[in-house]
């Protein structure tokens, strides 16, 4: 029964509503259905890019629709300067017009690595290889250039109307999104203070509270951006932020079980004043003073948060200058840009791949199949662990979408006649692929692909269609470039992951060291820790997805064991290091004798740092010496901080 709770519960937070989502929905679906509207009344062509358009312009909120929506019309103008350039160019020669295109592709997917804007050159990138299949249906030029002209009205007309929709009649706020997702963590956290709520506590993973976090510190910085709020508004909302995030983050630390009457008495009081400021955020209520708690519970966890509840009116008092901020310098390349080879490499292989396909289709005279080369654009993703969910979702997404029109043109639209009919049978699925849309990235990507595959059958005339070849042509050209491209990512050098990995727990040792250090030990690097962790967490998932089957058989099975023992024994070095830390900031000042036994696993963490970073073997380590005249509770505590330290140590020896 709790293993069925447990996939249910999974499966919500996977598929379910968070704080902003059924209005994305709203807003993504209204929006294609004026596009339709307005692309089949005024007989505008290529519908299914339009509604593409859509799902990427539509963002969770306001700040990133519009910034998403100002990138691509920006990337569209020049990619469709860039194509008729090349066209007038090199119209009477055919192989100096694929090498010119080549060159530009190859730009511009470098460009989309080596530049911070880099979904602008991914955008050209794909519009510049997709208008070359223009040329190839037709010897017209006139026609070329209006075909390639459309492409550039249809897109850029549906941003417009998804802008308008997003900031006009349903705007989405970030301070709104941002109140709601303060209430949604808020009650959250009073489930898991719950007495009796052991499977939650169960759940409540560093990853799950490392991505709430990040979600608050966006949301925060996009309210910030909008600059909507007084002075006085703004501190408080930063207090409120701040003490949710170390509620959230002093989470992680509740015992399964409290059997304890103080320590349930103060959960339940701790509990009751969270969902009284939920209520509170509910009503927007200007003053918000949570009620002081006086707790003097036998958990450390407990006495901290009720600390932090207790801080708030003080926080929110405190004026911030925001004068003083540096203003950090702009850059419009990452900063390896030029001295990693890997990304010139990707550019490569990726040209690569979708120069083999149109050798393909343009050899077999099977235009049907010219998505293939966008395929290959599409599933080359940075690492091919991203690679691998990519391929597999946009087959999945192809799937269902095919499915969907397969059913639509043989037994709903051979009884349509009017523009309402399909309305009706459009928005279920515009619905059901932002459902999936706006999901996690791991499933995100299946929803697009199905809505593309869906219009590109049915919506992308003037007129019923009662032919399967589109439906074929679709299915086929998915499974074809998912193949090259697949082929072409992992048998010439293959990006993997492994060294990111290691520098992004080097990383995470870092803030240990830091959060750990006598000095600091009273400032609060617990949120900081919990988004690391989350970032080490997803890029070893998607180092679990590479493929290995070019390797001995058994090996991904052992990667795989590898990869958990490194984050279980890094989750455990996170929550000793955190205990310590909570410990010394209930304790302050701490004893010489402990502070000294602190600082020796502090060198051990550097240790570690330095062997993730630079990948020496000859580094030594030293167990410290357990201090004497401790309490049981506090020399448990400390023999598991320097235990899991020397023990993750060892795994990397092993490794």
């Amino acid at each position: 029964m709790k293993s069925f709770d447990l996939f249910v519960s999974r499966f919500y937070q996977r598929l379910g509503f968070y704080p902003g989502r059924a209005n994305q929905i709203l807003r993504t679906t209204v929006a294609c259905i004026i596009v339709v509207i307005l692309s089949q009344t005024l007989q505008i062509p290529d519908l299914a890019l339009s509604l593409i358009v859509v799902f990427f312009v539509t963002q969770t909120n306001i700040v990133v629709t519009k910034l998403t929506g100002l990138f691509f019309i920006i990337s569209i103008a020049l990619a469709v300067a860039a194509s008729l350039l090349i066209l007038k160019i090199t119209w009477d020669v055919p192989f100096l017009r694929i090498l010119l295109a080549s060159l530009v592709a190859f730009i511009s997917l470098f460009m989309m690595r080596a530049s911070k804007y880099g979904v602008i050159f991914y955008l050209v990138a794909l519009i510049v290889i997709f208008s070359q299949s223009f040329v190839d249906v037709s010897s017209d030029s006139e026609e070329i250039i209006r075909n390639i002209l459309w492409v550039w009205v249809a897109m850029t007309y549906a941003i417009a109307v998804t802008l308008i929709i997003n900031a006009l009649f349903l705007p989405s706020e970030p301070e709104k999104l941002l109140n709601k997702t303060l209430i949604s963590q808020l009650n959250h956290i009073a489930g898991l203070l719950t007495p009796d709520s052991e499977l939650k506590r169960k759940e409540n993973t560093l990853a799950s509270i490392g991505q709430d976090l990040q979600s608050l510190y966006k949301l925060l910085q996009y309210t910030k951006s909008r600059d909507r709020l007084s002075s006085d508004d703004h501190t408080a909302q930063l207090a409120m932020v701040t003490m949710v995030s170390e509620l959230r983050s002093l989470s992680c630390h509740l015992p399964v079980e409290l059997i304890n009457p103080k320590a349930r008495d103060a959960a339940l009081s701790i509990k009751s004043v969270c969902e009284g400021m939920a209520v509170g955020l509910k009503k927007t209520s200007d003053c918000l003073t949570p009620t002081i708690i006086n707790t003097n519970a036998e958990n450390v966890t407990l006495n901290q948060m009720a600390k932090v509840i207790n801080n708030y009116d003080q926080n929110k008092n405190v004026s911030y200058d925001n004068s003083r901020s540096q203003k950090k310098n702009f850059s419009f390349f990452v900063p390896d840009a030029f001295s990693n080879k890997i990304y010139i490499t990707y550019a490569l292989k990726t040209l690569l791949s979708a120069l083999i396909c149109y050798v393909f289709y343009t050899a077999t005279d099977w235009f049907g199949i010219h998505t293939i080369m966008l395929t290959c654009l599409v599933v080359a993703q940075p690492g091919l662990g991203k690679t691998q969910r990519k391929i597999t979702l946009r087959l999945l997404g192809a799937i269902a979408g095919s499915i969907a029109a397969l059913v639509a043109i043989v037994f709903i639209l051979p009884n349509l006649t009017t523009l309402f009919g399909l309305l009706l049978l459009s928005v279920p699925i515009f619905m059901l692929c932002s459902w999936v849309a706006t999901g996690p990235e791991n499933i995100s990507y299946a929803g697009i692909q199905m809505l593309l595959t869906f219009s590109l059958a049915v919506l992308n005339g003037f007129t019923p269609v009662n032919d399967l070849t589109e439906v074929r042509d679709r299915i086929v050209g998915v499974i074809l470039g998912i193949i090259i491209a697949g082929l072409i990512q992992t048998l010439i050098k293959p990006e993997r992951n492994g060294e990111v990995l290691q520098l992004k727990l080097a990383g995470l040792m870092d803030l240990m060291k830091t959060s750990l250090s006598m000095k600091n030990a009273a400032e609060d690097k617990r949120g900081a820790l919990m988004v690391s962790f989350k970032g080490c967490k997803d890029l070893a998932t998607e180092i679990a997805l590479e493929p290995t089957w070019m390797k001995a058989e058994g090996s991904h099975d052992g990667t795989c064991q590898k990869l958990q023992e490194v984050m279980q024994q890094a989750k455990s070095m996170l929550i000793n290091t955190d205990a310590v830390v909570l410990w010394c900031q209930q304790n302050a000042p701490v004893n010489p004798v402990v502070g000294c036994f602190i600082q020796q696993n502090v060198e051990n963490i550097g240790v570690i740092a330095k062997r993730l970073k630079t990948g020496e073997k000859n580094d030594n380590m030293t167990l410290p010496d357990l201090p004497k005249g401790l309490s049981k509770e506090v020399s448990t505590m400390l023999t598991l901080l320097s235990d899991s330290i020397y023990s993750f140590w060892l795994l990397l020896h092993e490794i």
